[in-house]
């Protein structure tokens, strides 16, 4: 048992863990999220992969009770690590490095002889890039990049605040969408109630507020290509109809209020707002596969059932059910069909927002910052250097919990400098050879 128990809270275990949760977001990101119909009437998929989607939830993947149940063993596992592991390592590297004997050294592999070492100047030179933390008769221990050890602790509390920003993000976070013409208007009470995604403790009549499209406008290149879209968004106080914030938004440039984000993601054709014989009506208008344009359901004109297109130009017509055009409309230009008088008014775009509040998010952006510090603390490495003179003779001996190869560069560099004759290091049988 405890054999098991040292092998969940290692090392091994934590890479493991990282090469799961890499697998499940990989998941998450090829399956859409947050909404099953995609799923459900999807022409793509085979039954037996909708099935297991839809079984496993993995169309909700981060919500779903095998995820959870995974962030939770983690947790677990993590925290006994911390404690058991992680954090009396961190209380040791708060106390001063105990200095070995000189007999204990003189068994350490990483060890080069030298001679008519003064120690003063040693002293100096190898304090240019070493700390000296102990001397003694015969004897001086330097070491740096002490805080390398501290990685560990860095980065078990960078995972601590992701999950922390994760589970936050579960229990008070939603994702919604409106398409709302100029003019439009929906409370964040409905916005919360239409959510294709809502954690546990949202609360959707906790704001008395809306968000109102004011305008909404296409800006082109020369060529006639669509170069950017713009909502003129309002948040207005329900209670007063006081506005509270007013904001243009563009693609990556959202509105925020009350930690709510209001990004601009799409835009289409509404309605055609018609009138017929004097009477404002609207025709609403649904897009067709393709890119070839929007259709209306068929209305009735007279006594004969009749179709409005409108087509990727923008150009306006009536069909009849044979497929055939009868009138093209324009506006201020009126038409009889049926001996119904009909004028086109205006063609009525839709803006599609975004709208998504998720209080966890900071929370992780800060663990992936302590991460990445992390990981560069941790590209450092420990090492330590002592030199000492044991029965006449004098050494320089290193220790490096990585990297040893660039500590013996230094090694040799710092005898170069402090003594005339050395001996080469030999790292297999601790034993010295003269160099000439």
């Amino acid at each position: 048992m405890k054999k098991f128990y040292r092998r969940i809270i290692s090392r091994q275990a934590g890479i493991y863990w990282q090469i799961y949760f890499g697998f499940l977001i990989i998941v998450g990101s090829v399956i859409p999220q947050g909404d099953i119909k995609q799923i459900v009437d999807s022409q793509k998929l085979p039954d037996l992969l909708k099935s297991l989607i839809i079984n496993t939830q993995a169309y909700d993947l981060y919500k779903s009770p095998f995820f959870l149940f995974s962030l939770g063993i983690f947790f677990i596992t993590l925290s006994l690590a911390t404690v058991d592991i992680i954090w009396p390592k961190f209380l040791m590297l708060l106390k001063k490095t105990v200095t070995p004997s000189k007999k204990a050294l003189s068994n350490y592999p990483l060890s080069l002889e030298i001679t008519g070492v003064d120690f003063e100047q040693a002293k100096r030179t190898v304090s240019k890039k070493f700390k000296l933390i102990n001397e003694s008769e015969g004897l001086l221990h330097f070491e740096k990049h002490k805080f390398s050890k501290s990685s560990a602790i860095i980065s078990h509390i960078s995972l601590f605040l992701i999950l922390g920003g994760i589970s936050i993000g579960l229990l008070t976070s939603f994702k919604s969408s409106a398409p709302l013409i100029p003019n439009e208007s929906i409370s964040i009470a409905q916005i919360v109630q239409k959510a294709e995604s809502r954690g546990k403790l949202v609360n959707d009549d906790k704001d008395k507020w809306s968000i109102k499209v004011n305008s909404f406008k296409l800006d082109y290149h020369p060529n006639g290509m669509i170069k950017q879209y713009y909502s003129d968004l309002s948040v207005i106080d329900n209670t007063n109809d006081k506005e509270l914030l007013r904001k243009t938004i563009f693609v990556n440039e959202p509105l925020v209020y009350n930690d709510v984000y209001f990004y601009q993601a799409s835009w289409g054709i509404s309605h055609l707002s018609v009138k017929i014989n004097g009477k404002d009506e609207n025709v609403n208008l649904q897009p067709l596969k393709g890119n070839q344009g929007n259709v209306s359901n068929k209305m009735k004109l007279g006594t004969k059932d009749y179709i409005f297109y409108l087509d990727s130009k923008n150009n306006s017509y009536i069909f009849d059910m044979n497929a055939q055009p009868v009138v093209q409309l324009a506006k201020g230009n009126e038409v009889e069909v049926e001996k119904q008088k009909i004028e086109l008014n205006d063609i009525v775009l839709f803006t599609g927002l975004q709208i998504k509040k998720d209080l966890g998010i900071p929370y992780v952006y800060i663990g992936f910052i302590i991460l990445i510090i992390a990981l560069i603390v941790n590209f450092y490495a420990h090492s330590q250097l002592w030199i000492i003179e044991n029965e006449g003779k004098y050494f320089i001996i290193g220790k490096a919990e990585r990297g040893e190869a660039l500590l013996v560069k230094e090694i040799n560099k710092i005898a170069d400098i402090i003594e005339i004759e050395k001996t080469d290091i030999n790292k297999e049988n601790n034993q010295v050879k003269s160099v000439t």
